[in-house]
């Protein structure tokens, strides 16, 4: 896991790594992972993940993806919740209540859209929303 979260940088948001792969992601929210999800999801299943942010709304497209693995830089309870529930091993360099938006005046709404989905119904959601 080391070595992905070594890559996390102001320029990759995102890196994976599977069977000695490397794959890195650019991009801010979750419209990057959920993008590289939709586009090569058998790349994600058991792989592990480092993102920058890891809040509910990634913990569940990570579960949705079958990721074994993930780090977040910084990790949401709600996120490290998520994780456990459906069994992936989950780490962080700071553990929030709540990721908030940016200009840290709210809960961000991709955590407030997250609240009672499944992995799948998740992922069909935000795919709806960023018309993916």
């Amino acid at each position: 896991m080391l070595e992905i979260i070594n890559l996390l940088s102001p320029d990759i948001c995102l890196a994976v790594v599977k069977d000695g792969r490397v794959k890195t992601y650019s991009g801010r929210g979750i419209k990057p992972l959920l993008t590289a999800i939709t586009e090569e999801k058998d790349f994600f299943a058991g792989a592990a993940a480092a993102d920058k942010t890891v809040g509910r709304a990634a913990a569940l497209l990570f579960a949705y993806a079958g990721v074994g693995a993930c780090y977040g830089a910084v990790m949401s309870a709600g996120a490290a919740a998520a994780a456990a529930e459906y069994g992936i091993e989950a780490s962080y360099g700071a553990r929030v209540d709540n990721i908030l938006n940016a200009d840290g005046t709210d809960i961000c709404l991709m955590e407030k859209m997250a609240e009672g989905e499944t992995p799948e119904s998740a992922f069909n959601k935000f795919r709806k929303f960023f018309n993916l």
